[in-house]
């Protein structure tokens, strides 16, 4: 296992017309590692932020907000909401590059998308069938 996570459950105490907030940790255990933060309900749940890198020996704090209700829902007896973090382990390569970075760089670099290898051509006509 590349990543430890503390705590290993989050609870949080519900209150109207409040945010309750939990931190979470993500440890490095062995080699630095990338994570990415999903939740089952977000909309009601902050997570920030969502991705980073935990570097090798260092923790990445989380901060989990629920948000506040003006009044109590229908679904809060039978929650279960759920949190999946995806870890991906940084080769020393890439570790080093990344280190290199400045964080607004190394945020530029996880908010971009690839570049597609496809290139866009003519669209079909709607009313041709292809082979006819």
């Amino acid at each position: 296992m590349s990543i430890r996570i503390e705590p290993a459950e989050l609870r949080f105490p519900f209150a109207l017309n409040t945010a309750t907030v939990q931190k979470l940790r993500i440890v490095a255990v062995g080699a630095s590692t990338t994570f990415k933060i999903k939740t089952t309900n977000p909309k009601r749940y902050s997570v920030r932020p969502n991705l980073g890198i935990a570097w090798m020996g260092a923790a990445a704090e989380v901060t989990v907000q629920l948000c506040a209700f003006k009044e109590l829902p229908p679904d809060l007896a039978k929650c279960k909401d759920k949190f999946q973090v995806l870890s991906l382990v940084l080769s020393d390569e890439h570790s080093q590059q990344l280190e290199a970075l400045g964080s607004e760089e190394r945020r530029a670099i996880a908010i971009e998308p690839e570049p597609s290898p496809v290139q866009p051509g003519p669209s079909p006509s709607p009313n041709k069938v292809a082979g006819w």
